[in-house]
């Protein structure tokens, strides 16, 4: 702050050499004799000993070079004394005046409103969305359009939005919740191989296993059987493998969503009663509630958001209908997932068909999947 003192004190100081339009910024250093005998005009002077110091114009410059006196143009010193030694720091002063004056402009980070729900995949997209200036993104897009392009990308979770807070993109994910899809059950019943694999898990509750880890089986081959007649099977048969898929995506979709449009309040609940009542924000609208603070659970204090839902049309280029292919194949996983190390290696486009009204993906994926069925034959 000293610096910048200093440098606003010098900075002033020229100033106040700008007088009626004419700008002196000569320094002159002459000694008496010779000033009083040149009868100089001059402006600012100030005696010192047996000098006198004033200024001038570049008209009295040219007037007094050829005597031998002391001449220092201001704006050189000016630069050299304080510019040049200080430029580290008035650049640095400069860029955080700049950032700061900016940061409603634009965007320094993209981060996840819950961390556990990183999702690179929607990082990347938002990335794309984005233009790069220098090391910082501007947004070219209204949010709530990217939030309704990211639900129409990305399928596979329940909700997802973002939301602009400062200088930071906060990206909202909420995943489907499947909590009581696929209880394992037990049936009298043979279980069989549903694909070409290899074992690399075995979970077996009740019956015979027939495979042994690293094996490789076929579609319709043997994986687990009853003990005896009255027996039961209860199995979970895990196996490497590749599955070929076809996935067609129109370019054009109605879809009953989130529009993007939220808004947010608070309310307090009382045992098992809310003190205020939910308002009618939208016509269709869905309600989140997050708990903030909990006394003794007597007394609850939540945020809740609104949720505006509506018929939206969606239109898909191709990078939003790969996401969204890509999407419904980890969806796919997540609906029929009987075990937590079900899991995706990869995913490989192998090659995709545009016409009028639909992109085809054609894919390969390599799985770790359950692969066994029961076989009612």
């Amino acid at each position: 702050m000293k610096v910048i003192s200093r440098f606003m004190g010098k900075f002033q100081k020229l100033k106040s050499l700008i007088k009626l339009n004419k700008l002196f910024h000569y320094k002159f250093i002459v000694p008496k004799s010779l000033f009083y005998d040149l009868k100089i005009k001059a402006y600012f002077v100030t005696s010192l000993d047996d000098k006198i110091i004033f200024y001038g114009n570049k008209k009295l410059y040219n007037t007094l070079k050829e005597y031998n006196i002391d001449c220092f143009d201001q704006y050189k010193c000016f630069l050299k004394v304080v510019v040049l030694k200080k430029i580290v720091i008035i650049i640095t002063f400069i860029l955080v005046c700049f950032i700061f004056l900016s940061s409603s402009n634009f965007i320094r980070e993209i981060k996840f409103k819950d961390e556990t729900m990183y999702d690179h995949r929607v990082y990347q997209y938002v990335i794309n969305k984005l233009d790069k200036k220098f090391f910082l993104y501007s947004l070219n897009d209204d949010l709530n359009n990217l939030s309704l392009s990211l639900r129409a990308a990305f399928p596979n979770y329940a909700y997802i939005g973002i939301d602009k807070s400062g200088s930071s993109l906060v990206i909202d994910i909420e995943k489907i919740d499947l909590k009581n899809k696929n209880n394992i059950i037990k049936v009298n019943y043979p279980i069989v191989s549903n694909y070409n694999a290899v074992i690399c898990g075995i979970s077996c509750k009740e019956g015979v296993v027939h495979v042994t880890l690293n094996q490789s089986v076929k579609k319709g081959e043997m994986l687990v059987s009853p003990n005896n007649e009255k027996g039961f099977c209860e199995a979970v048969i895990l196996g490497n493998m590749a599955e070929y898929r076809t996935i067609k995506v129109k370019k054009e979709k109605l879809i009953y969503d989130y529009t993007g449009k939220m808004e947010h309040d608070y309310n307090i609940k009382v045992g098992n009663n809310y003190l205020m009542k939910f308002k009618d924000i939208y016509n269709d609208q869905a309600i989140k509630i997050n708990k903030i603070v909990n006394f003794f659970n007597l007394i609850e204090v939540s945020k809740v958001y609104y949720y505006d839902k509506n018929y939206t049309k969606i239109v898909y280029d191709y990078v939003a209908a790969y996401n969204y292919a890509v999407s419904l194949i980890y969806a796919n996983l997540e609906l029929y997932r009987k075990s937590p190390i079900e899991c995706i290696n990869n995913i490989l486009l192998l090659n995709y068909v545009e016409n009028d009204e639909e992109f085809i993906f054609n894919f390969l994926i390599n799985q770790v999947k359950s692969i066994g069925i029961y076989s009612y034959l």
